[in-house]
């Protein structure tokens, strides 16, 4: 348990992940469009290949950020691509993508 725990220390900040970069960029009047109208975060680690020990548990480390503007002109769909088992033993994050 302690192999597991430790490693996630950077990116913690007082015992706690931190987010503090990316709600920076939100908070700045991007978008994060996975998250909007939802409640729950999806995972982009780790994969089985879980080469990196701070990926030990599920997590969100890869974002797709837009502005208002573009979110408003091309609506689109973003999502963890997680679907193709290949994806599983590419890397150890899972790739997002965003459609129009």
């Amino acid at each position: 348990l302690r192999l597991l725990a430790r490693p996630r220390i950077k990116f913690m900040t007082k015992g706690k992940l931190d987010y503090s970069s990316i709600q920076t960029l939100l908070d700045a009047g991007l978008v994060d469009p996975l998250r909007a109208g939802k409640d729950d975060d999806v995972a982009t680690v780790p994969t089985l290949v879980k080469k990196d020990k701070s990926h030990a548990a599920p997590m969100r480390l890869d974002y797709i950020l837009a502005s208002k503007a573009y979110m408003e002109k091309y609506p689109s769909r973003v999502r963890v691509l997680k679907e193709d088992r290949e994806l599983d033993t590419l890397s150890d994050h899972y790739p997002v993508e965003i459609g129009c």
